[in-house]
């Protein structure tokens, strides 16, 4: 039995937090003493953790403000694995390692395009890369969810490649097919076909650029769409709701645990973003059998897809093609089941955790 511990910053809804859930989840019931470690105990996902699994609150409001509680905290419980996800919590959980008298295995996870972190102009982003690094030597393994972000890693940080590799996110399909089923209540009192999208409201997701290429088609044909998620860009798209009239036919409701109930009652599902790590949530539509539409963003949705196989890839920030992608799977009467579950599985996945980090 090994003592495993996850460090977050909250369990709200997330794809980070998700994962870490069900992997949390199914090392508790392998037998495991498992440990969650969270900056501020508070988020949705919490209720859905196993019982008995301790929570530890640090009760801080800022990530760097964490380091001397994790540094005690790997001292007084010497886990033997501490694991992270989201890069400012990988650097602190390696730092706190550092300056830990007890050293613990620390296995840190990058989930998303990397590039886009790189924001600070030139002479800042080398500095980045450099600081980032230094840090991830002291890490025992990093983790991308994708072999495109596994690339990317390998060739903008300065590390040896044989201390990143590729563990795909989980997707638990008995979960999602069961929450499908979960009583729905209509949101829109029309029969036209409607479009769904789930994910934080950030600029990443691209939302704006989804709304512009329903206003489009909405000229021609009538369509509703269901954007599930909270975040900063709310009253910005809203505005550009009003602005198109389109209030009747656009609805955003927050973020829920439960968004396979709409996904099962919608007609096709668009991912608009930006760029990903590897969007689980195209993993979950394939496993409601709904029909797809992504931007062939960096990275995940061709290496999900296999290159537009399974569901149409359309470019990135063009509206005009996005309309067009979504015209042509509307259209489209045919589903091909999609064959590569079994690499997701909470159980292949962990698995995959034991042979290369040798729990």
């Amino acid at each position: 039995m090994k003592k495993l511990f996850f460090y977050l910053p909250t369990m709200d809804i997330g794809g980070a937090e998700r994962n870490f859930l069900r992997l949390i989840n199914f090392y508790k019931k392998k037998g495991h003493n498992v440990c969650l470690v969270l900056n501020k105990k508070k988020g949705r996902l919490l209720k859905d953790l196993e019982k008995d699994i301790r929570v530890i609150n640090l009760d801080v409001d800022r990530t760097f403000k964490s380091i001397f509680f994790l540094r005690k905290l790997i001292i007084l419980n010497k886990p033997d694995i501490f694991f992270s996800s989201l890069t400012h919590c990988n650097i602190v959980l390696i730092i706190a390692n550092i300056f830990s008298i007890f050293k613990t295995k620390v296995y840190v996870k990058e989930c998303n395009n990397f590039k886009f972190q790189l924001n600070y102009g030139p002479l800042l982003n080398v500095f980045y890369i450099f600081f980032i690094s230094f840090i991830y030597i002291f890490a025992s393994k990093i983790i991308s969810v994708s072999k495109s972000l596994e690339k990317q890693l390998k060739k903008i940080l300065f590390l040896n490649p044989k201390k990143i590799l590729t563990i795909y996110n989980s997707l638990d399909s008995i979960e999602i097919k069961k929450k499908s089923k979960v009583n729905y209540k209509k949101i829109f009192k029309n029969n036209y076909p409607t479009i769904i999208s789930v994910g934080k409201l950030k600029k990443q997701k691209n939302y704006i650029n989804l709304i512009k290429a329903i206003n489009i088609l909405n000229k021609n044909k009538k369509i509703n769409l269901i954007i599930i998620g909270s975040g900063s860009e709310r009253k910005k798209l809203q505005k550009l709701i009003l602005k198109f009239k389109l209030s009747k036919k656009i609805k955003i409701i927050q973020e829920t645990s439960n968004p396979f109930k709409y996904m099962a009652n919608s007609d096709l599902f668009v991912l608009s973003s930006n760029y990903e790590g590897n969007p689980n949530v195209i993993l979950e539509a394939l496993c409601l059998k709904m029909k797809i539409v992504s931007t062939n963003c960096d990275f995940g949705p061709s290496e999900i897809l296999e290159n537009g196989k399974y569901g149409t890839l359309v470019k990135v920030n063009d509206y005009t093609d996005l309309a067009k992608g979504i015209n042509l799977q509307l259209r489209n009467n045919k589903f091909l089941n999609y064959p590569n579950f079994k690499k997701f599985s909470i159980e292949h996945v962990a698995n995959r955790y034991m042979q290369n980090l040798k729990l």
